[in-house]
């Protein structure tokens, strides 16, 4: 599943942000659901090819926004999310951020 993560390194988009964007979008479709168990940091960045700073930050970016939660020693968890106008607007902004993205290429 997070192999059909797609790095744009022109730098237009922190590859964090990135990496984590494409997570909530999973998150917001329905795709991990809570309670779902991330890959580990050297798992993810093993598998998309980056480093383990990148995926690490990306954690704590989903962690910041409330949609993951880090436990020391037993990994990243995706939290539940209740429907609400501002996670309706979070994945219209996401979507159009594709859009904008594949236009770009």
């Amino acid at each position: 599943m997070f192999s059909k993560i797609r790095i744009d390194e022109s730098g237009k988009v922190p590859i964090y942000k990135q990496i984590g964007d494409y997570i909530r979008q999973q998150i917001a479709k329905g795709e991990l659901e809570a309670g779902y168990k991330l890959p580990t940091v050297r798992d993810l960045a093993g598998e998309i090819k980056v480093s383990m700073g990148t995926v690490k930050h990306a954690y704590e970016y989903l962690e910041d926004l409330g949609a993951v939660e880090m436990v020391q020693g037993k990994g990243t968890f995706v939290l539940g999310q209740e429907e609400d106008n501002s996670s309706r607007k979070d994945r219209a902004m996401a979507a159009m951020d594709e859009m904008f993205h594949k236009l770009e290429r």
